[in-house]
């Protein structure tokens, strides 16, 4: 009889060794990369040039500074405006470098209302005003692959960088 009454429950051991289980696959389940496919690439690639942009924007109002933006099919660059030579000088901080788009991402910029600050021919297509403004234009990243994923990157000058 005091057999029995042994055998009816789970020891400690058994049941941490389920907990154990349970952990690892949880683990192996939530830590395994997600999907890169062209869709999230994309995604990615929007998000990080949206995040960029309104942080050039909010620093060139807290600067006082005006910063640009130029596109090339395949990726992008910053601007500086330099108040000593009152010339566009390319600009390379830590977050605000070239960056080269990620394979078969391409980008077109549409620019609304063109620029009047100089007569130059080195000047940003997208500048960030130091009184909070942003030159109205639409931006799209496509895939190359599947001209169906296109994320579009907006502003009308006077409101944030959005992805309608």
């Amino acid at each position: 009889m005091h057999q029995a009454a042994r055998n009816r429950g789970f020891t400690l051991i058994e049941i941490l060794v389920v907990i154990l289980i349970i952990g690892i696959i949880l683990g192996v389940t939530l830590l395994a990369p997600r999907s890169s496919g062209p869709a999230q690439v994309l995604q990615d690639e929007s998000q990080r040039l949206q995040l960029l942009m309104e942080q050039a924007r909010d620093r060139a109002l807290l600067d006082g500074q005006e910063y640009g933006l130029s596109a090339t099919d395949d990726g992008y660059y910053w601007w500086r405006w330099s108040r000593d030579d009152e010339a566009w000088r390319k600009y390379e901080d830590a977050h605000y470098r070239p960056h080269q788009l990620s394979n078969r991402i391409r980008m077109d910029v549409i620019e609304p209302v063109p620029s009047n600050l100089s007569g130059n021919e080195q000047k940003p297509l997208i500048v960030m005003f130091s009184d909070g403004l942003i030159s109205p234009f639409q931006l799209n990243l496509y895939s190359e692959i599947d001209r169906q994923h296109t994320i579009q990157l907006s502003s009308d000058g006077l409101s944030a960088v959005s992805m309608p």
